[in-house]
């Protein structure tokens, strides 16, 4: 890993549009800040213990061109590790498949989000 990339760890990809969709597939939130927390933006103001949402992603980043098996299970980590330092159990089901979509189309995931 380069010096850059350990910076960049547990940043979302570069030049990416993150879309929080609800159950019904509206959206209710979208960032392009590669801090973006997810465990603030979707628990914090939530008044459940629990929620389901859609986590849309696209990039127009030249490193990122297909969703392949490692791009994806690099945000699958990313969303993981988001949601569980804040205290939080999430089941995380992959809603596009893999290698055929270009980067620059979004990738989409469902989070079922529980306190630990």
């Amino acid at each position: 890993m380069s010096e850059d990339d350990s910076s960049n760890e547990y940043k979302w990809p570069p030049k990416c549009t993150l879309k929080l969709y609800d159950s019904k597939g509206v959206i209710f939130l979208s960032s392009k800040d590669r801090l973006f927390d997810l465990a603030d933006n979707i628990m914090l103001r939530w008044p459940h213990n629990s929620r389901t949402v859609y986590l849309g992603m696209a990039t127009e980043s030249k490193k990122w061109s297909i969703w392949n098996e490692g791009n994806i299970k690099k945000n699958d980590q990313l969303i993981d590790h988001d949601l569980s330092s804040d205290g939080y159990k999430v089941k995380i089901t992959r809603e596009s498949a893999a290698n055929s979509l270009p980067c620059t189309n979004e990738f989409r995931w469902k989070l079922v989000i529980k306190p630990c």
